[in-house]
């Protein structure tokens, strides 16, 4: 068993180095369509940590009729709406002090007495953050006694969502066509080494190895390609962020893409070898 686990290694090294130029060719391959694969998902995450840092700002203010209302109990009522994360109370006293700080002094000097309501300002789940979930939750708290009023959400938040709903569907549709693009340019480029080692084969068959021996060593050969094609796509990607940050200083390349690349190399290099070695016997 041993000396088989070895003679499979020692194959998928000799292999790798029979022709360097088709090993380069196919690492090259899968690394650069890899590249643009990572460049796509670099951008999707990056937006997703945009909006949600831009989410967290994103708030209901549900205006009291009355400031006589049992605020406890109202709390209470909008924290088990669903979606609800968390409120916080604002006094007729306090709104008016933070809308004199906003107009200035003399615009309210014109105004007798205190106009502003008391309100409450909710904060929203991010699993609620769609269009449709905030509505539902604007209605909701307008169902609630003693609510006026419930301010719109902000205008951007269902643009922002809708903005990476789309970005998110094109970056599928690139990833899927460049995916399988580099797969049957792989395939075919193993097809050719596989063939040029037509001797090696035929030898083999003639001696009695099974199939599975014969294929095996090439299997592991084209998961070593893919992997490194994938670690390459890797730093490919990190030069190409680093002077991205010149200009984007805080984009981020995120940990996981290494291994989603690096499987995915690995992956599309076995497939693309379990396509293209197919052992046909005389006889």
């Amino acid at each position: 068993m041993i000396s088989k686990l070895l003679y499979l290694l020692r194959e998928s090294v000799r292999g790798f180095f029979h022709n360097k130029f088709m090993t380069f060719a196919v690492i090259g391959n899968i690394a650069l369509s890899l590249f643009f694969v990572g460049c796509f998902l670099v951008a999707l995450l990056n937006l997703d940590r945009l909006i949600e840092s831009a989410a967290q700002r994103i708030t209901f203010e549900a205006f009291l009729e009355d400031e006589s209302a049992d605020t406890e109990i109202l709390n209470r009522e909008i924290l088990s709406t669903e979606g609800v994360l968390g409120t916080e109370y604002i006094s007729k006293k306090q709104a008016y002090e933070i809308f004199k700080k906003e107009v200035g002094e003399d615009i309210l000097k014109a105004v007798e007495g205190n106009p502003l309501p008391a309100s409450f300002i909710v904060h929203i789940d991010r699993n609620f953050r769609s269009p449709e979930k905030l509505e539902t939750i604007r209605e909701n708290l307008k169902r609630i006694p003693f609510v006026s009023e419930v301010s719109s959400v902000q205008d951007w938040a269902p643009r922002l969502h809708r903005t990476r709903n789309l970005f998110a569907t094109l970056s599928l549709i690139s990833i899927l066509i460049l995916s399988c693009a580099v797969f049957f340019m792989v395939a075919s480029t193993i097809r050719i080494t596989f063939m040029t080692r037509h001797d090696f084969v035929e030898v083999l068959t003639l001696i009695g190895a099974s199939n599975s021996l014969i294929r095996i060593p090439f299997l592991i050969e084209g998961f070593l390609k893919g992997l490194l094609g994938g670690a390459l796509s890797y730093l490919l990607l990190l030069t190409a962020v680093f002077f991205a940050r010149r200009f984007l200083p805080d984009l981020l390349l995120f940990g996981k893409v290494f291994f989603f690349l690096s499987a995915a190399g690995a992956l599309i290099g076995f497939l693309a070898s379990v396509k293209s070695v197919r052992i046909r016997r005389k006889g």
